[in-house]
């Protein structure tokens, strides 16, 4: 069974359009404990924390918000990701951690950005 769900992503509360991909992961660092004397012992837990990468992001007003700014000023961004078929939602607050820009003769301008965050759940 194939399913289609489209997602889109809202930056501070502005809708991000011509999204090409956006990839979000819910994410840990958690260790694996082995002892000597009892063998594997578990896992050492870490913080869970959500990751978003989206690629060709533009806002529908055009170009008005300052990914890289955010990414200098370290600035705690909102990102909001909404599943169009299902309606369900998920929301992170945390720092944009990379900007890239590409263009090219004949190519379309896109602006890609990661970001990582609170452990938020779609609901």
């Amino acid at each position: 069974m194939a399913l289609y769900s489209n997602c889109v992503l809202y930056c501070d509360g502005i809708l991000l359009a011509n999204n090409t991909t956006i990839d979000t992961e819910l994410v840990s660092d958690d260790q694996e404990v082995m002892t000597i004397p009892l063998g594997w012992a578990g896992l050492s837990p870490s913080p869970d924390k959500r990751t978003v990468s989206a690629t060709n992001v533009s806002p529908i007003a055009g170009e008005d918000y300052d990914f890289e700014g955010a990414k200098i000023n370290r600035t705690n961004v909102e990102l909001k990701i909404q599943q169009v078929g299902s309606g369900k939602s998920c929301v992170t607050k945390g720092y944009i951690t990379s900007v890239k820009r590409s263009a090219g003769v004949g190519q379309t301008a896109n602006i890609s950005f990661d970001f990582v965050g609170t452990p938020a759940l779609f609901e």
